[in-house]
């Protein structure tokens, strides 16, 4: 919060007591609201509380965040080391809401050495740097190599171009292979630029692609999972949906009233019942385009003028009831089409991106190398497998305090690291039923601020 401003006392109320060091919270509010001030108040809180510097987790979304909010809280102790005793008095005052004792202050004063004498100083960083911390304490356990670096952007964009070369040089030496087949197909359907832009899109949105280890997903079985979301057969072809189609049109009751309606009216009309004979001829027009080309609006509807405007144009009962029935097995059969188009589509896509990827990953295995998205996938494996206790004993920095800000831009990968860590605050010796100061929780975000919603 800047000096000067002017905070309304129930404000200042509900600040207070989210940044009571005694209990957890969850925080939202609107951007300048002051979320990141209750956050580094209870940084000072917990530790006025006494709780060591090593035992606290901050996590923050950004190296910028973390560095701001560590500065922050390490300006406020070297004030508190320095300034007049009645400044302090009234500074810790207006901090926790009680006058401190001379313990307090005199602890107060100390703070600010101790948290730069803590090994490793106060743990503010970001959830990737945590993830290396805990990977490089246990690099048999999580699999990884032993003195592993993180690649940074430049070195992930040098690998995924490398990656790009060795798929193209694959279609080259087999153009009748799968992975031709699957570029043959997207190329067909998008623009050079569109093509290109898609494919570095899935790139970068590369984790979907992988499974909870990091690895690259079978694009066959990712084919079974599109094909269910889209409620279709894998293996549903689109001539079998047009030739159903056709078998329908052919023996449906009341066809030949309809078209007998419609040549009777308006010119519309007359086309849309031309339409009808030569789909029910079956001389090779695919019947599912040339009706919904004839009969339907963009937005999958029978023209109004199809149904007739006016008394003189309009269906009779029995026709019109018929021409829905044919607007309702019309739509559905052009739904599965655009189902099966959409399904060829990712699957030819799954299947480059995740040839791509192997040679991403092989290129990252021969140079010791993990990416941002390994260390979360890695370190989610490891919690999962080990228990958290243990990872924090080989870190050798139990946590007794998870402190979290931009929640609304946490995945669930990192969501799942954050709650298996606070589990171990509840269960077995991890509960510490004997201490009298409670483990917590504290959580901030505002999801109107989300940069990535889609986690």
């Amino acid at each position: 919060m800047k000096d000067g401003w002017i905070v309304p006392p129930l404000t200042n109320q509900r600040q207070s007591l989210a940044a009571n060091p005694r209990l957890s919270a969850w925080v939202s509010a609107n951007a300048g609201s002051g979320k990141t001030h209750v956050l580094v108040n209870r940084v000072l809180r917990l530790l006025l509380d006494g709780v060591a510097p090593s035992r606290l987790l901050c996590i923050t979304y950004t190296k910028a965040a973390a560095a701001n909010m560590a500065n922050r809280v390490f300006a406020a102790l070297s004030a508190w080391a320095t300034m007049t005793e009645d400044d302090l008095v009234d500074t810790l005052t207006k901090l926790t809401g009680d006058a401190p004792s001379p313990e307090q202050r005199a602890d107060a004063r100390r703070l600010f050495a101790q948290a730069l004498e803590t090994p490793g100083g106060l743990k503010i960083e970001t959830i990737h740097a945590f993830c290396t911390r805990v990977l490089q304490s246990a690099p048999f356990e999580a699999n990884v190599p032993p003195r592993f670096d993180v690649a940074d952007d430049l070195a992930q964009a040098e690998m995924l171009r490398e990656a790009r070369r060795d798929l193209l040089a694959a279609v080259a030496a087999a153009p009748d292979g799968a992975e031709a087949r699957a570029l043959d197909l997207l190329a067909r359907q998008a623009a050079q630029d569109t093509f290109d832009a898609m494919m570095q899109e899935a790139l970068r949105q590369r984790a979907l692609f992988n499974d909870e280890d990091g690895r690259a997903r079978d694009p066959d079985e990712m084919l079974n999972g599109i094909a269910g979301v889209l409620g279709i057969k894998p293996d549903l072809a689109a001539e079998t949906v047009r030739s159903g189609f056709e078998h329908w049109l052919a023996h449906a009751s009341g066809m030949a009233d309809l078209v007998e309606a419609l040549s009777g009216g308006s010119k519309t009309q007359k086309d849309a019942a031309e339409i009808l004979r030569r789909a029910l001829a079956g001389k090779g027009d695919d019947p599912v385009d040339l009706c919904r080309s004839g009969l339907l609006t963009k937005a999958q509807a029978v023209h109004a003028d199809v149904r007739g405007r006016s008394d003189k144009t309009r269906l009779p009962p029995a026709a019109s009831a018929t021409l829905d029935i044919l607007e309702t097995e019309l739509c559905g059969a052009i739904d599965r089409l655009n189902a099966i188009a959409i399904r060829d589509r990712s699957h030819a896509l799954a299947l480059l991106v995740t040839r791509m990827l192997a040679s991403y990953q092989r290129q990252k295995s021969q140079r010791s190398l993990l990416d941002y998205d390994d260390l979360i996938a890695r370190t989610r494996s490891l919690l999962t497998r080990v228990e958290a206790v243990w990872v924090l004993y080989k870190l050798d920095a139990g946590i007794d305090h998870i402190l979290l800000d931009e929640a609304q831009d946490t995945s669930e990968a990192q969501w799942t690291i954050l709650r298996k860590l606070a589990e171990e605050f509840s269960a077995g010796a991890g509960g510490r039923a004997e201490s009298p100061r409670p483990r917590t929780v504290f959580v901030v975000g505002d999801e109107k601020q989300s940069i990535y919603g889609v986690q």
